[in-house]
């Protein structure tokens, strides 16, 4: 009986010891594709099949190619991680990208609910919108972004400066002009 209990915990250990090296080396090549190695991301889920970031990744590599497989790993890498907002933000480019915009519109908008004060994600939600057309609600997600990490006033300055030049679209201002964000008066201090 207890050699059954030995061999049980022993086969066990093993098990999971295995499982902590696999997760591991995973995660070690998800991190050297995030710095550019190209070959890493298929490492990664040779070790981990599920490997969220490396999912993300090749999809990523795959999308101009294959719009639907790459569709499909973004899902996967979403289901791996669902707290994790870059898969619903790929999924809105690769949606994008198949040429039908309305469909990423609840991925944008999922995003921005996972990672409400996330700067990096307004900003790519302001994109979005600016895309679509839609100056209001881009603008509502740049002052987010600002409010956020106002190191973020560097790029997105730029972008708002020919807002604010243009007659016509200055007029997204106005509610800002009424309660003033916190990045309003650096915002005017630097086109002065």
């Amino acid at each position: 009986m207890i050699a059954i209990r030995r061999t049980v915990l022993i086969v066990v250990s093993l098990v999971v010891l295995w499982r902590i090296v696999a997760v591991g080396l995973a995660q070690y090549y998800a991190d050297r594709s995030a710095h550019g190695d190209e070959t890493a991301a298929a490492k990664a889920l040779t070790w981990h099949g599920s490997q969220p970031e490396a999912l993300l990744r090749q999809a990523r590599q795959r999308l101009a190619q294959d719009p639907t497989g790459a569709s499909e790993e973004i899902r996967r890498a979403y289901q791996a991680d669902p707290a994790d907002p870059d898969p619903l933000l790929a999924l809105a480019n690769a949606s994008q990208t198949t040429g039908s915009p309305e469909s990423a519109e609840p991925y944008i908008q999922r995003a921005t609910q996972l990672a409400p004060v996330n700067p990096s994600v307004a900003s790519r939600a302001a994109a979005f919108w600016l895309a679509l057309g839609d100056l209001s609600k881009a603008m509502q997600y740049w002052s987010r972004a600002l409010e956020a990490d106002p190191a973020a006033s560097k790029d997105i300055f730029r972008i708002l400066l020919p807002i604010a030049e243009d007659t016509q679209a200055r007029l997204v201002f106005a509610d800002y002009a009424r309660t003033p964000p916190s990045w309003w008066q650096p915002f005017f201090a630097e086109v002065a």
